[in-house]
């Protein structure tokens, strides 16, 4: 089993960076947003609701959490072009979503898309970087090591390469998975005319996938940390992800029988 002390400069850095995004946040969008629900005291809330962020402002702030984003995940050993294919195709796939949950399919789709590279960032980036290579998970794909679940390892391979495999791969998992299903009531609350400065297309898929990075990463790290030092909840969990991966499996293989 890992050492709670081995895992401190992981946590360390995946907080600091989950940190400086809420900072970044806060200090470049809220306080203009405090400042325009003055100024737009007198509005209709559904005028309200209408009204679009600032491109330009929009744009800076994607432009650096993305710039960022990847210069710390190119950091952490990954192939540019994985990445990059990684990167739009969800961010391909994020538009989609956001046009079934309520986004127009005409207008502002500048805002759109830049909301979608963002939380493609998030998503796919940051999750890279928090959590080390996660790539090299054996027989672990690239998608899998965010979205599925994984196995703890075995008794004979119960040692620290694989164990920090392990929590890199439930962190990046709990980080994907949070921001992803954050974002959706965020975005389908716009749909009420309330006024409120946070229904402002596109804020909802920023402000949702940024809560949800947030609590994703909070949430993991609990997760390891619970799994770390309870050997009845790790072992409850063990028994958990592989009954559930062996019924998945068995299904497939009467499906192609």
């Amino acid at each position: 089993m890992t050492s709670t002390s081995s895992l401190l400069p992981a946590a360390v850095k995946s907080l600091g960076i989950t940190a400086g995004l809420l900072a970044l946040l806060f200090q470049y969008l809220m306080g203009l947003l405090h400042i325009q629900a003055i100024e737009m005291k007198h509005m209709d809330p559904t005028d309200i609701v209408l009204v679009p962020l600032e491109l330009d402002r929009l744009t800076v702030y994607v432009s650096v959490v993305s710039a960022a984003s990847w210069v710390l995940a190119m950091t952490n050993g990954e192939t540019f072009l994985s990445l990059l294919l990684h990167w739009i195709s969800a961010a391909c796939a994020f538009f989609a979503i956001a046009i079934v949950c309520g986004a127009s399919p005409t207008e502002h789709l500048y805002h759109t898309a830049l909301a979608c590279l963002y939380i493609s960032s998030l998503a796919i980036l940051l999750t890279t970087t928090n959590n080390g290579s996660s790539t090299a998970i054996s027989g672990v794909s690239w998608w899998e090591s965010r979205l599925a679940l994984p196995l703890l390892p075995t008794k004979k391979a119960n040692d620290e390469s694989a164990m920090l495999q392990f929590h890199s791969h439930l962190l990046a998992t709990c980080q994907t998975h949070a921001t992803l299903f954050v974002t959706i009531p965020f975005q389908i609350l716009r749909l009420y005319d309330w006024g409120s400065q946070i229904q402002r297309w596109p804020l909802p898929i920023t402000l949702g996938s940024t809560y949800g990075f947030v609590l994703g990463t909070i949430g993991g790290w609990m997760g390891i940390l619970a799994l770390q030092c309870s050997p009845g909840l790790r072992n409850g969990y063990a028994s958990w992800t592989s009954t559930t991966i062996r019924s998945t499996t068995v299904d497939d293989h009467k499906r192609l029988d």
